[in-house]
């Protein structure tokens, strides 16, 4: 399992991985608290905590010993040229939503044919996708799991996770996927994501479309 320390790094053994990690979404999605759960194992309460922008950490899998950078963005998404800065600088992607946040999950979207758009020539940056607040009582998912799901893991090639930051091991496994997706990567073995610039609604209504064909041909 993924663990961190919250401390500044010693100089790199020759065998490590360095690379950063940017975590994006809208505002109040948990990103903050997401970071804070991994590094400090606690969440933050509010937005107000957020407080700093950039930890430094080790981060153990396995053999495999990872130095890296974790950028919570917060705020600078309010500033095109902040984020772009953001996105190129960056190695693997963690984008947020909540699940009792629909324009979160819109927000998401754009955010994540941006990542596509700027960093469509370099094969190395991965994307993790968080559905947070999972300890909610949502009785209606806007949109369903089933649509989320199918569009993050067929159609755009990245990994799909559901947590609640209040669980310190569900957020070690999210930083666990992102470095073993970055890992995969960087040995040329991961697949890249396409360019995909189509809005929430275009993709809602596509995968319904899909699941209904589905479900008229097993019915045949």
């Amino acid at each position: 399992m993924a663990s961190a320390e919250a401390k500044s790094l010693e100089k790199d053994q020759p065998d490590n991985i360095k690379f950063k990690i940017i975590v994006m979404g809208a505002t109040s999605v948990g990103k903050t608290s997401l970071i804070s759960q991994f590094v400090h194992g606690r969440t933050k309460n509010s937005t107000s905590d957020t407080t700093k922008d950039f930890y430094s950490c080790k981060i153990t899998d396995g053999d495999v010993n990872v130095s890296a950078d974790i950028l919570d963005t917060h705020g600078d998404l309010e500033f095109p040229q902040m984020m772009k800065l953001a996105i190129q600088t960056g190695d693997a992607f963690v984008l947020m939503y909540a699940v009792d946040d629909k324009t979160s999950f819109d927000r998401m979207n754009c955010i994540r044919d941006m990542v596509v758009k700027w960093k469509s020539k370099e094969r190395k940056n991965t994307i993790t996708v968080v559905c947070n607040k999972m300890d909610l009582d949502v009785p209606t998912r806007s949109p369903p799991k089933e649509i989320v799901e199918a569009v993050v893991e067929m159609d755009w090639g990245h990994s799909y996770m559901e947590i609640t930051t209040k669980d310190k091991d569900a957020v070690d496994r999210v930083f666990k996927e992102v470095v073993q997706r970055h890992v995969c990567a960087c040995d040329g073995s991961a697949a890249s994501g396409q360019r995909r610039m189509t809005s929430p609604a275009d993709i809602i209504h596509k995968l319904r479309r899909r699941l209904t064909l589905k479900k008229l041909k097993s019915n045949t």
